[in-house]
């Protein structure tokens, strides 16, 4: 027996005599691994994908993390009141399994939205409907289009957006990310000078400017002040007024800004900002946020940047690899001891998308896909689903 497998048995075993359950694992011709795990009354698997995050024991989650990252596909439970096995099928879930190599995602449907060089999305809802918001890194325009059936329908309204220095009006936008929040404010992420500006709905006006600074002397402090165009590529709102930010490379990281005085807390599924809740702002004028904590890609060779990133309706967290034109999931959560991330699953994006820059999860669990280009091409796509 490989020896990856003899120690996800041992795990498996010693487990199941600490829990009083019987626990153990086989492996089959077809390349699935039925793992037969103990259960409780309040835990049913006959549809795994109704099951919400986080709802499973506790003692039950690292030896089914460990077995995933022997590259299970599904996991047999057997009820304690002796009825037949519920087989929980893993393939395609995001929460349960990794396949074994990647999966090319398909072209569904693509549209045109009138934004120059797309290189950030969002979704949001606006009066009581979805919404997704386009940001280009040379226009200062934000683009609000209405969602049907998982995909931009109609005509996009489009909005003026303000900067926080008229001098630099002139100049591309350099605006790499946007999020927004249940009050239909725009949060636009600009690489140069590394600022997050917050406009009002409908880009009515600049409401403030947040600084994001990176202080030490550290190789990741002087490479942000270096590598002015390798910084702020993505951006998500936490409800606890922090912010998750992509550096696209040198080297690729995820970073969590905080106002000034505040701890790291990681990041989790719970942190995630809801479509109707208020971002809070820590009171009035351009406040500055600060790096309180950063994890680097631990797979770099996985994904060679990192251009987006996006969270689904499951609470799983997502990232747009432009240069690697790749789609990969974050195992979560990020602990404020760990100093580095893995990825849990990837996807290769159809090789016709060049630059891709902008990614949104529709409830589908699809994909859309915006791409950092000019002229009168299509440059938002909607691809198949990542788990079915």
């Amino acid at each position: 027996m490989p020896g990856r497998l003899m120690n996800c048995c041992r795990y498996a075993l010693i487990l199941g005599a600490f829990t009083g359950c019987a626990v153990k694992a086989k492996t089959q011709e077809t390349g699935r691994v039925p793992i037969i795990l103990p259960a409780r009354d309040d835990m049913t698997l006959k549809n795994s994908r109704a099951q919400p995050p986080g709802s499973f024991p506790l003692e039950l989650a690292k030896p089914i993390l460990a077995l995933q990252q022997a590259g299970y596909y599904q996991v047999e439970v057997t009820p304690p009141n002796g009825r037949e096995p519920v087989v929980a099928p893993l393939r395609d879930d995001p929460r349960w399994c990794q396949d074994k190599g990647n999966r090319t995602l398909e072209i569904v449907n693509q549209t045109r939205v009138n934004v120059r060089e797309l290189s950030g999305l969002a979704r949001t809802r606006m009066k009581g409907r979805d919404t997704l918001v386009a940001v280009g890194d040379h226009d200062r325009t934000i683009a609000l289009l209405p969602v049907r059936d998982n995909f931009a329908a109609g005509d996009a309204a489009i909005c003026l957006g303000s900067e926080p220095d008229p001098s630099v009006m002139t100049q591309h936008s350099e605006w790499e990310a946007g999020a927004c929040d249940g009050r239909g404010r725009s949060f636009i992420g600009r690489e140069d000078p590394p600022v997050v500006i917050v406009i009002e709905p409908r880009g009515r006006g600049r409401i403030a400017t947040i600084g994001l600074k990176v202080e030490g002397t550290g190789d990741l402090a002087a490479l942000w002040h270096t590598n002015a165009s390798a910084r702020v590529e993505g951006l998500i709102l936490l409800v606890n007024g922090h912010l998750l930010v992509t550096k696209q490379s040198h080297p690729p990281a995820l970073m969590e800004f905080a106002p000034a005085g505040a701890a790291a807390e990681g990041i989790r599924p719970d942190l995630w900002l809801g479509p109707e809740q208020e971002f809070p702002l820590p009171g009035k004028g351009d406040p500055d946020f600060f790096l309180v904590k950063h994890w680097v890609l631990a797979e770099a060779g996985e994904l060679d940047d990192l251009s987006e990133l996006a969270t689904d309706r499951n609470g799983q967290l997502y990232l747009l690899s432009g240069k690697s034109q790749r789609i990969a999931r974050v195992t979560l959560p990020l602990d404020t001891e760990d100093g580095a991330f893995h990825l849990a699953r990837i996807w290769d994006l159809p090789g016709s998308l060049a630059k891709p820059e902008g990614l949104v999860i529709g409830a589908d669990g699809g994909p859309l896909v915006g791409l950092d280009i000019k002229g009168p091409h299509a440059n938002l796509y909607r691809l198949s689903p990542l788990y079915r």
